[in-house]
C-alpha cells in the first residue's frame, strides 16, 4: 500500500506540474497550431515499476520472506487516427515484462540470505487500444492523455492453459532440496488491463512528435498465485500472489503522416515561390 501511495503521490506531483507549465506558456493568449486530422505511426518505450507481490505467512518459521518493489519494461509500436481535431484511437504492439517480483529471504536474526535474492520477468505480447487526447498549449507544445485497456496473454494455445513456475533456492538447480522453495501458477488466460498516459508532447517543424508521458496500468485480477516453503523447517510458509499493476515512463517518436490540406497547402507555397 505504501508503494501504491508513493506512486499516486507522484502522479498527482507530475499533474500539477503540467497545469504550471500550461499556465506558463499560454499566458492569457489564444493558441493557434496546425493539428489536423489524420494518420500517426509511432515507436514507444517504457520503464516501470510494479508494486511488491503479495506474501502472507500461513505458519510459524524462524526464516521470513519478504517481496520488494520490482523493474520492468516494454517496448513497442503504435498507429493513431485523429477523428477530429484533438481527439483519436491508437492502436499498439507491445513486448515487455507481463509479470515481474522480487524476493528475499532474512534468517531468524533478520540477516539477508544474499544467494536467495530472486527477481522475475516475464515477458509477451500485448496489444494496447485507447482514446486519445492532445490540446496544444503553445505552437509546438501540446497536452496528451490517454484512456483505454490492454489486451494480454494473447498468443497462447488453448491448450497451454498454466504456467508453473518453479524455484529452489541452495539446493541442486531446478531440484526441491533448497532452504526455499517456491512454486507458482500463472493462469495463461486472456485478460484486460486498465492503461492511463498522462504527458505533453514536442512537435517539431516538419510535424513529427516526440511525447513523454506517466503510463499506469491496472490489472482486474491476478496474474499468479502459489506458494513458499522453507524445507529446513519443517516445511513452513506461506502463499503468494501477484496482481501486474506499476506505473512508469513512456517515450514516444511519432511520425504524423501529411493530410490531403496539408499536401495541397505545400504545393501553394512552393507554386508562389
Amino acid at each position: 500500500m505504501k508503494v501504491v501511495r508513493k506512486n499516486v503521490s507522484g502522479v498527482l506531483f507530475i499533474v500539477i506540474s503540467l497545469i504550471a507549465i500550461v499556465q506558463f506558456e499560454v499566458k492569457g493568449q489564444v493558441v493557434e497550431t496546425e493539428y489536423p486530422k489524420g494518420f500517426r505511426l509511432g515507436i514507444t518505450a517504457e520503464g516501470n515499476i510494479a508494486p511488491a507481490m503479495s506474501v502472507m505467512p500461513t505458519g510459524n518459521s524462524q526464516s521470513s520472506l519478504k517481496a520488494f518493489p520490482a523493474m520492468g519494461g516494454e517496448i513497442g509500436l503504435e498507429f493513431s487516427y485523429y477523428f477530429a481535431k484533438y481527439f483519436g484511437v491508437q492502436i499498439g504492439l507491445d513486448f515487455g515484462s507481463r509479470m515481474q517480483y522480487r524476493l528475499k529471504r532474512f534468517d531468524a536474526s533478520g540477516n539477508m540470505q544474499d544467494k536467495l535474492q530472486h527477481q522475475v520477468g516475464l515477458w509477451d505480447f500485448t496489444i494496447p487500444v485507447k482514446m486519445v487526447f492532445h490540446y496544444p498549449v503553445s505552437k509546438s507544445v501540446l497536452l496528451y492523455s490517454a484512456v483505454g485497456i490492454n489486451m494480454r496473454d494473447i498468443f497462447h494455445s488453448p491448450q497451454d492453459q498454466d504456467k508453473i513456475v518453479r524455484h529452489s533456492y541452495g539446493g541442486l538447480t531446478g531440484g526441491h532440496y533448497g532452504p526455499l522453495y517456491i512454486e507458482m501458477i500463472e493462469p495463461i488466460k486472456f485478460s484486460v488491463d486498465m492503461q492511463l498516459n498522462v504527458g505533453m508532447c514536442y512537435k517539431f517543424p516538419y510535424n513529427d512528435m516526440i511525447r513523454g508521458s506517466v503510463a499506469a496500468n491496472f490489472a482486474f485480477r491476478d496474474k499468479i498465485r502459489g506458494f513458499y516453503q522453507f524445507r529446513y523447517e519443517g516445511n513452513t510458509g506461506g502463499v503468494l500472489n501477484y496482481r501486474h499493476n506499476h506505473i512508469g515512463l513512456e517515450i514516444a517518436y511519432i511520425h504524423c503522416f501529411k493530410t490531403k490540406e496539408q499536401r495541397v497547402k505545400r504545393l501553394i507555397m512552393k507554386s508562389g515561390k
